[in-house]
């Protein structure tokens, strides 16, 4: 239950599939054979859904800053998102 990939940047909702397109189109993102990657797309995410809700469901209460509406700045608000999942994988 470690965070291993924080996307940022992006304000409201973002879908699964908008994520999954960030992540292979990165230059030094996820390999995923050539055809396959609905096919890949459906089993990791079946498989990594229940952690990432649990995972979050952790972050959130261990961290009251992410509770509230946050009025900082977008950049301080990343940084801030990105210290409390490093906090968290470090305890």
């Amino acid at each position: 239950m470690h965070f291993v990939y924080v996307l940022l940047g992006w304000e409201g909702f973002v879908t699964d599939g908008r994520v999954l397109r960030d992540v292979i189109t990165k230059r030094h993102g996820l390999k995923v054979p050539h055809g396959k990657v609905k096919n890949w797309r459906n089993l990791k995410h079946s498989s990594a859904h229940n952690v990432i809700k649990r995972c979050f469901g952790l972050l959130k209460p261990r961290w009251g800053i992410l509770r509230i509406p946050s009025f900082y700045p977008i950049r301080v608000h990343n940084r801030i998102i990105i210290a409390c999942c490093l906090l968290h994988n470090f305890i």
